[in-house]
């Protein structure tokens, strides 16, 4: 699950081949992972916004806004971001703004190699590990969650887009229709002739 930050390689052709296999399978699998915890994860917070929605207002209007749903989701993303960057913050003895790099990079999977959460040279126990895979998944899952939701928007808007110019084209028929007929009306040779 840990990011490949370059630092961990396979150095034998049985390795590379390995590698190559693990990921072709890995990576469809990890994408897959990630969307339906994304998925998860943005219909638990619609239904509680719903449910804050009702009971502040006392409707039974079910919609939510999915623009509302994102910012949420993006502001809970963030607070996770913080969350993590200071316990990498405590544990590698980095500044805040490297412990945020780290994170973020790690959990948008561009993993560049110049921070990483283990040196080769540290003997590390069971808990730091676990910690570390506690901390990619929440991370990951958090992202995920942002992701799907703005795409959730985008099909939305993309959908809205779609009929909005669906329904200008039907107008615009229309019009052409109604104008041809008065014209047809107004002269009434072109109907003798036509």
């Amino acid at each position: 699950v840990f990011t490949g930050y370059g630092n961990i390689v396979p150095r034998t052709a049985n390795g590379r081949l390995f590698c190559i296999f693990y990921a072709l399978v890995g990576i469809p699998l990890t994408c897959l992972t990630l969307k339906t915890i994304g998925e998860k994860l943005l219909d638990v917070i619609t239904s509680l916004i719903q449910t804050v929605k009702k009971k502040i207002s006392r409707s039974n209007e079910e919609s939510v806004r999915k623009g509302i749903v994102l910012g949420i989701n993006v502001f809970l993303w963030f607070i996770t971001l913080l969350l993590l960057s200071v316990l990498a913050r405590w544990r590698r003895g980095w500044t805040m703004l490297e412990s945020f790099y780290f994170c973020f990079i790690t959990f948008s999977t561009i993993g560049f190699g110049d921070y990483v959460a283990f040196d080769e040279n540290e003997a590390n126990s069971f808990a730091d590990y676990f910690i570390v895979f506690l901390g990619v998944v929440l991370g990951f899952a958090a992202t995920s969650t942002v992701l799907f939701s703005f795409s959730s928007l985008m099909e939305d808007r993309s959908h809205q887009t779609r009929l909005l110019e669906s329904f200008l084209e039907v107008k615009k028929r229309l019009t052409t229709n109604k104008r041809i007929n008065v014209v047809k009306a107004l002269n009434p040779r072109e109907k003798e002739e036509g």
